[in-house]
C-alpha cells in the first residue's frame, strides 16, 4: 500500500510538472507573439513619419509655387494628405495589435501565478510581471503622446485642404502661410514622439525576447592545439 501511494504521489508530481511546463511554453509563445507584433509595428510608424514629411513637402511646394496654375501642386498635396491619414490608421492599428497581444500575455501570466505552490517563487514571479507590465505600458504612453500631437496636425491640414478647395488663388494661398509654418513645427514634434515610441518598442522587445543569444556562435578560444607525442617505434 505505501508503494502504491508513493507511485501515485510521483505520478501526480510528474503531471503537475508537465502542466507547469505546458503553461510555461504557452507563456513563451505569448511573449513571442507580443514581440513579433512590436517588430511589425515599427516599420509602420516609420512609414507614417515618411508620409508626414511627404505631405508637408507637397504643402510647402504649393505655397512656394510660382506657376499660374496651382492645381497640380494642390492635387499632390491632397493625395499625400489622404495617404498620410491612411498610413496613420495603419500605424495605430499595429500598436493596438501589440497592446492586445501584451494584454493576453500578462493576463495569462497573472492566472498562471496560481499554479506556483512555493510562495516565495510566486511572489518573485508576481513582482517580475508587474515590472514587465510597467515597461510594456510605456509603449502606450509614448504612442498616446504621438496621437495627441498628430490629431490637431491632421485637422489643420484637412482644414487647409477645404480652405484651398474654394480659394486656390494666389491671395488665398498666401493667406495660409502662417498655418503652414505652424504645421512644420508640429510635424517636427510628431516625429520626435514617433521616434520615442519606436525606441520604446525596441527597448521592450529586447527585454521580452526569448533566448536572443542562442544563435550566436560560441567564442573561440585562443589556446593552441596540443602537440601529439610521437609513439615509440
Amino acid at each position: 500500500m505505501p508503494q502504491k501511494l508513493s507511485f501515485l504521489s510521483r505520478a501526480a508530481l510528474l503531471m503537475a510538472i508537465a502542466l507547469l511546463a505546458a503553461c510555461a511554453t504557452a507563456g513563451h509563445e505569448r511573449a513571442t507573439r507580443a514581440t513579433v507584433s512590436m517588430n511589425e509595428a515599427k516599420p509602420e510608424l516609420e512609414k507614417m513619419k515618411s508620409q508626414i514629411s511627404i505631405t508637408l513637402a507637397n504643402l510647402n511646394s504649393l505655397v512656394r509655387q510660382k506657376s499660374e496654375d496651382p492645381r497640380p501642386q494642390y492635387n499632390n498635396f491632397v493625395k499625400s494628405l489622404h495617404k498620410m491619414e491612411t498610413q496613420a490608421k495603419t500605424a495605430y492599428q499595429s500598436v493596438r495589435v501589440t497592446k492586445a497581444n501584451g494584454d493576453v500575455y500578462f493576463k495569462a501570466w497573472e492566472k498562471d501565478l496560481e499554479l506556483i505552490a512555493n510562495p516565495d517563487i510566486r511572489e518573485r514571479s508576481a513582482a517580475r510581471r508587474i515590472e514587465a507590465m510597467e515597461n510594456f505600458n510605456q509603449i502606450l504612453v509614448k504612442m498616446d503622446a504621438a496621437d495627441e500631437a498628430f490629431y490637431p496636425f491632421l485637422i489643420d491640414l484637412q482644414d487647409v485642404e477645404k480652405y484651398l478647395n474654394h480659394d486656390l488663388t494666389p491671395e488665398g494661398i498666401v493667406s495660409i502661410k502662417d498655418v503652414v509654418v505652424k504645421a512644420g513645427k508640429d510635424a517636427s514634434n510628431i516625429h520626435k514622439c514617433l521616434d520615442a515610441t519606436i525606441a520604446e518598442l525596441n527597448r521592450v522587445e529586447r527585454s521580452m525576447e526569448i533566448n536572443r543569444n542562442l544563435s550566436e556562435p560560441p567564442a573561440r578560444t585562443s589556446s593552441k592545439p596540443r602537440a601529439v607525442k610521437p609513439s615509440n617505434m
